[in-house]
This record gives structure tokens, C-alpha cells and sequence, in this order.
């Protein structure tokens, strides 16, 4: 697995990742950094800009699919995650595609 995908997966230990669109755009107080998969929908990714913007933090788009997201998490395929510790989003937003 890669340093990006291990490091989430970490941050999903620690109780630091909300996955989903529904349960992210509920917790976006909380949230430090919006990760959406590359192959998330037009709507989808519509929707996690707004939400990025709105609470004025980054949104990565990045090179992994759904699958590959989710699974990094232990989860079922998932388009977006919401990191929610400070520390955790900043290593995420240093790592370079």
C-alpha cells in the first residue's frame, strides 16, 4: 500500500476519517480536509467542492478510485472521506501525486 493510502487508513484507526457523503456533509464542523476518489461522480464532486469551500478547507481529488479508497479505510467503495484531526490532514495535503 502507498504512504498516502497507509496514512489514511492510520488516520481511520484513530477515529479521524467520517466516510460518505451523507455522514461528512453532517460532520464538516469537524472536518480538516475533504478527500474525494477519482472516479466519483460529476454530483459528487459538485458537492464536496461546495463543502470544502464552505468550511474553507482543502479538497484533494485524488488518483485512487473508490474501491481503492474505501478499502484503504476498511470499508465498502466510497467516493469521499472527511479527515478530522488537524495533524493527520496536514501529512495527507504534504503528500505529492
Amino acid at each position: 500500500m502507498d504512504r498516502f493510502l497507509g496514512l489514511l487508513g492510520l488516520s481511520m484507526k484513530a477515529g479521524q476519517v467520517i466516510w460518505g457523503a451523507n455522514p461528512v456533509e453532517a460532520g464538516l464542523l469537524k472536518a480538516r480536509l475533504l478527500v474525494l476518489a477519482s472516479d466519483a461522480g460529476a454530483s459528487t464532486e459538485r458537492n464536496a467542492r461546495h463543502l470544502a469551500e464552505k468550511q474553507g478547507i482543502a479538497l484533494l481529488i485524488v488518483p485512487y478510485t473508490k474501491i481503492e479508497l474505501g478499502h484503504s479505510i476498511g470499508k465498502k467503495p466510497c467516493a469521499l472521506v472527511s479527515v478530522t484531526d488537524r495533524s493527520f490532514a496536514t501529512q495527507l495535503e504534504r503528500i505529492h501525486f
